[in-house]
């Protein structure tokens, strides 16, 4: 679901939706744009640790507008557009959504958690 929601983002950025503005932190653009490059011709391993580095910015760098109101959040933003089933804005059948909901709070989960072992001193040492 998170790989999905990176591929939306940088999809956006290629080719912005009309009226569907999506804003990111700076830091999270930058990481966005690395892991864009890294999909072309990165190792599984870059990818998968810049995907790291990329959630994990969006989880501690939110854009001005985000913060000004829910419906300006790009996860938020993703989700709805994720569950929408045809152009008249239908959605997906609600009881699709919760496991959806769900993967995303455990990833990031465990993006912060992961972040915190990388962080973590270990026997007088940081790793790398």
């Amino acid at each position: 679901m998170m790989v999905e929601f990176a591929c939306f983002l940088i999809r956006n950025t290629l080719v912005p939706v009309p009226g569907y503005d999506v804003h990111l932190h700076e830091t999270p653009f930058k990481e966005m744009w690395t892991l864009h490059g890294l999909l072309a011709e990165g190792t599984e391993n870059d990818i998968r640790n810049q995907l790291h580095r990329f959630f994990f910015a969006l989880l501690v760098c939110v854009s001005d507008e985000a913060l000004s109101t829910q419906w300006k959040d790009p996860l938020m933003q993703f989700v709805i557009a994720h569950h929408l089933i045809d152009d008249a804005g239908t959605f997906t059948h609600v009881t699709l959504i919760p496991p959806n909901l769900a993967k995303i709070q455990w990833c990031l989960r465990a993006t912060a958690a992961w972040e915190i072992l990388l962080r973590k001193p270990i026997q007088g040492h940081c790793l790398p």
